[in-house]
């Protein structure tokens, strides 16, 4: 069975509209020079500077937070899966 142009342009268009729209809207994300929200990460990023100021360690310990987590954890932890089943997931648990 064929479709007929009429129908594949019946689609198109309100894509084509949809898609343009959305890449206009997206193109008035940044300030007038460029710096969006994030002017001073991209300032840093691009002059090469390495930050050195500790910002979280003036952060003080919540203690309802931490009374939130299981026993045994002491800090945060990273997981990190290649492939396969996620990290975290009761099949990694127990293999």
């Amino acid at each position: 069975m064929r479709t007929s142009t009429r129908s594949h342009r019946r689609v198109f268009i309100p894509f084509a509209l949809i898609t343009s729209a959305t890449l206009l809207l997206t193109a008035c994300g940044s300030g007038p020079d460029g710096s969006g929200s994030t002017g001073t990460a991209q300032a840093a990023a691009a002059s090469g500077a390495i930050p050195t100021e500790d910002v979280v360690s003036a952060v003080p310990k919540d203690a309802k937070a931490a009374a939130l987590l299981p026993s045994g954890v002491s800090g945060p932890t990273l997981a990190v899966s290649v492939g396969g089943t996620p990290p975290g997931s009761r099949a990694a648990a127990t293999s």
